[in-house]
């Protein structure tokens, strides 16, 4: 009877270390997922995207702030809020592709300093000429950009700021009529 016990003992072993053995087997394998890939032409329209973005930022905050006309004010807020909400939608694609932040200029864009220096009285169609060749521009890039089948979340992400860019626009050109109008009239006196 003594020679049984160690053999049941041994078995008992054998069995927890099988029962250990199938626990750690049934843990899941945590493979390596590789980063996701941005095509070159993908990241440069990012890049450009951004760019854009806060172009139309700038402008459309020195508009509110130097504009006498109520309608340019709202319509530049509208625009404030539209790329401040498409910057950081272009952030978190930056950060989910591990793309660097590009920094932000160390000058004003051309179309900035411009608008800068206008005068009161040609603010508001300097703001809007600007606006529509910049939103037009815009819209360009991403009709481009919204059937392209190489980036899947820079098409979405084109796709869904297509119909606020072509609002604006519009806005923007609705918006140009009187003011030309208005110009012209005060100018005939």
């Amino acid at each position: 009877m003594k020679s049984g016990r160690p053999l049941m003992i041994n078995a008992a072993v054998a069995g927890a270390i099988l029962v250990l053995a199938g626990c750690a087997h049934n843990q899941p394998i945590q493979a390596s997922v590789p980063d996701p890939v941005l095509s070159a032409a993908g990241q440069n329209f990012l890049f450009q995207a951004q760019q854009e973005a806060a172009n139309e930022r700038d402008l459309a905050v020195i508009a509110r702030n130097k504009s006498a006309n109520k309608n340019i004010k709202t319509y530049a807020d509208m625009v404030i809020k539209d790329d401040i909400e498409s910057l950081q939608k272009l952030s978190q694609l930056a950060q989910k592709y591990k793309l660097k932040q590009p920094a932000a200029p160390a000058e004003d864009s051309k179309d900035v300093t411009q608008l800068k220096r206008s005068s009161r009285r040609t603010l508001d169609k300097e703001f809007l000429k600007l606006t529509v060749q910049d939103e037009g521009q815009l819209a360009g890039m991403l009709k481009g950009e919204a059937s392209s089948p190489a980036d899947p979340d820079v098409r979405d992400y084109a796709n869904n700021l297509m119909p606020v860019v072509e609002t604006e626009l519009k806005k923007a050109q609705e918006l140009q009529s009187p003011v030309k109008n208005r110009h012209a009239k005060s100018s005939t006196f």
